[in-house]
């Protein structure tokens, strides 16, 4: 059985310059040209790659789709950025509710990661997100935003308070405070 992800990304008929499988995937599924099924796919392939090759000690691994041949370890700092507003980004799609809740899972095992090192500022972009989504929903027939964003929040929180280390357990306690603080505010 032929690999439809690996049709699509060679249809081009030019060599991956992608240096992760994860970049390229992650297009895949934010590119709405691209069929169902293989965009479901890319968005699994992802949340499995990135449980395994975004820590910085990941060990090696060989492409799928990378016109060199060579290995690769762990995500690079670069790509990761990109990666994480592509997460950030797909929650404000309208996309089928496995697609989200897949997309919605693989963010928050990133944030369990690098919550509150590299990526300190997370909790307060989704919960921007949330008001920005209700806000948006007070015009018009837009539920699918403040679901989308009730699902991302969700999926952070969840992987934060499951969080046992120190750094990141005193950095969940501020999170907390904060959504104190929203809830609050009203």
């Amino acid at each position: 059985m032929e690999n439809t992800a690996g049709i699509l990304l060679h249809s081009a008929g030019t060599p991956m310059e992608c240096p992760t499988d994860a970049d390229r995937f992650k297009e895949i599924f934010l590119d709405p040209t691209a069929a169902d099924d293989v965009r479901f796919q890319s968005i699994i392939y992802i949340k499995n790659h990135l449980d395994r090759y975004w820590r910085r000690t990941a060990k090696l691994y060989k492409p799928l789709f990378h016109a060199s041949n060579r290995e690769h370890s762990a995500v690079v700092e670069d790509e990761k950025l990109v990666i994480r507003q592509q997460f950030l980004q797909a929650l404000t799609l309208h996309l089928p509710h496995p697609w989200t809740a897949t997309n919605a899972f693989a963010l928050g095992r990133i944030v369990r990661h690098d919550f509150p090192r590299f990526w300190p500022d997370i909790v307060t972009q989704l919960l921007a997100s949330v008001r920005s989504a209700f806000e948006i929903e007070q015009g018009g027939e837009e539920q699918w935003r403040i679901e989308n964003a009730l699902i991302g929040l969700s999926a952070v929180v969840k992987e934060l308070s499951s969080v046992r280390l120190g750094m990141a357990v005193s950095a969940f306690h501020q999170v907390l405070i904060l959504f104190e603080s929203e809830v609050e505010r009203g």
